[in-house]
C-alpha cells in the first residue's frame, strides 16, 4: 500500500474546506492559526503551486482556543480514523509556540476563510525563520521549495 503523507498544497486546502463546511453545517465557527509545513503548503496553494514537497509531513500544526475546532483537532490526532484515511494527523499546538516568531508576525499574516473556519497563516518569511534556526535537512529543503516557487525571495531566507 503506498504511503500517504501531507505533501501537496491541494491537500491542505481540501482539509480546511472540509472542516469549514463541517463547522458551518453545525452552525458553528472557528479560528485557527496554522504553522509549520502545512502553512507553507497553504501559501503555495494560494499562489497556484501544485508541486509538493520532496518529502511529506505526517502532521499539521494548528493553534486554536475555539472549543468546536479543538474537538475536531482532538478527533484527528495520531491513531485516529482521520489519520487512517489521510495518512497524516492533526497535532494541536499550544499558543506559546508562537513565541518562536517575531512579535510583529501578525502584521504580516494572511487570513483565509473556509466557510465556518477562519485560518491565519504567518508570512512565509516568518514560517521559514524557525526552520532555518533548526537547520535540519528537511527544513532546508522547505526553504529551497519556497525560493524555487518564488514564495520567498532568496535574500529573505538567509
Amino acid at each position: 500500500m503506498p504511503r500517504k503523507e501531507l505533501r501537496y498544497p491541494r491537500q491542505v486546502h481540501d482539509w480546511l474546506s472540509l472542516w469549514g463546511k463541517s463547522l458551518r453545517s453545525k452552525n458553528e465557527e472557528g479560528t485557527m492559526i496554522l504553522i509549520g509545513s502545512a502553512a507553507i503548503l497553504l501559501h503555495a496553494y494560494k499562489h497556484g503551486v501544485q508541486e509538493g514537497f520532496l518529502d511529506g509531513s505526517m502532521d499539521v500544526d494548528p493553534i486554536t482556543s475555539d472549543e468546536s475546532l479543538a474537538m475536531l483537532c482532538y478527533e484527528s490526532q495520531i491513531g485516529s480514523a482521520f489519520e487512517l484515511e489521510n495518512g497524516w494527523h492533526v497535532n494541536l499546538m499550544p499558543d506559546h509556540v508562537l513565541q518562536e516568531f517575531e512579535k510583529s508576525w501578525r502584521e504580516r499574516a494572511t487570513k483565509l476563510n473556509y466557510e465556518g473556519l477562519t485560518v491565519m497563516i504567518p508570512s512565509v518569511e516568518d514560517l521559514i525563520k524557525p526552520k532555518l534556526k533548526r537547520g535540519e535537512p528537511r527544513d532546508l529543503r522547505h526553504r529551497d521549495y519556497v525560493v524555487c516557487h518564488r514564495l520567498l525571495e532568496e535574500g529573505e531566507s538567509k
